[in-house]
């Protein structure tokens, strides 16, 4: 699997925004509002690497729980997978525990993503390339 991004846990998408670009970041897309899971959306990169801003927009959004725990904080890598049935095996194989379903993400042309979680690592995202 490839490294595709770093998602990035912030109250507030434009405060963070222009942190990150004094930093050298630059936006590669608008924010996006995903409806589905209540969060918004910015993607910036630097260097080759991409980031993830993401923000709760409504009280109860899937990272609702999480910003209140991790506060401003890098969160999870997401990882494209380009064989997608042989990748979960074998993150299950290394007791990766899925905690969602695969379903369309708004913020990455729809394709399917997947969490999960490990209890030495944390979350991970896996977005199915062929998708």
């Amino acid at each position: 699997m490839k490294i595709h991004h770093i998602g990035y846990l912030v109250h507030s998408i434009e405060k963070a925004q222009i942190q990150f670009e004094e930093l050298g970041f630059t936006n590669t897309t608008n924010q996006i509002h995903d409806k589905f899971r209540g969060i918004n959306i910015l993607f910036m990169t630097k260097d080759g690497y991409t980031i993830e801003l993401i923000s709760p927009a409504i009280e109860n959004s899937v990272v609702s729980n999480l910003i209140k725990q991790y506060k401003n904080s890098p969160y999870h890598i997401c990882y494209q997978s380009f064989n997608i049935a042989e990748d979960m095996q074998a993150l299950k194989k290394n007791k990766y525990i899925k905690i969602t379903e695969f379903e369309p993400a708004i913020a990455l042309e729809n394709k399917k993503v997947v969490f999960f979680v490990h209890p030495h690592l944390g979350m991970i995202e896996v977005i199915d390339a062929n998708a």
